[in-house]
């Protein structure tokens, strides 16, 4: 019974979404990634484009990203033993589902993912799953501005398990 009940919700919820909402979409922002590495964190701040296809339930997309370096350094008794520079960039295919509030929305994705990061022993790329979520404003039919969360999961650059996680702001404009 509870499964019963529990797929009626969630047909009734997927089914809020108006096919009015259908269309191209495209779209860009900064982003920052927190990764774990041998070291420490790290955090690299780049950029991001998106595009895709809203078809009214279900959107899916593409996704790309690269990152700037953030620089940490392995210290001994208060002495730089190395010094090293991270990059991290992405590439992603998503589906996602819009849920709207008027002008405001909340998008949870989920993705397969391709990332490589440079600067902990070599550059090495992984593929792994991704989940998050993105919250709109929409200023009109065509313009919205959006910030986001996601994580990546099950990514290991050359053996190690880096947990990268995102942030994002940015614009997107529907077709």
């Amino acid at each position: 019974m509870k499964k019963i009940t529990l797929s009626l919700v969630a047909i009734t919820v997927l089914s809020v979404s108006s096919a009015a909402s259908a269309g191209a979409f495209v779209g860009g922002g900064t982003q920052v990634y927190r990764l774990s590495t041998p070291a420490g964190d790290a955090e690299t701040y780049g950029v991001y484009a998106q595009g895709g296809y809203d078809f009214g339930m279900i959107a899916v997309d593409g996704k790309l990203s690269a990152t700037s370096g953030d620089k940490y350094e392995t210290t001994l008794n208060d002495s730089v033993i190395s010094s090293k520079t991270i990059t991290a960039s992405e590439a992603s295919v998503g589906v996602s589902h819009r849920f709207d509030m008027g002008k405001f929305s909340l998008t949870p994705r989920v993705a397969l993912v391709a990332m490589t990061v440079d600067g902990i022993d070599k550059e090495d790329t992984d593929t792994g799953y991704a989940y998050g979520f993105n919250a709109a404003y929409n200023f009109n039919e065509n313009w919205g501005m959006n910030v986001g969360y996601t994580k990546i999961a099950d990514v290991k650059i050359n053996g190690n398990d880096v947990k990268p996680d995102s942030f994002n702001l940015g614009v997107q404009y529907n077709f």
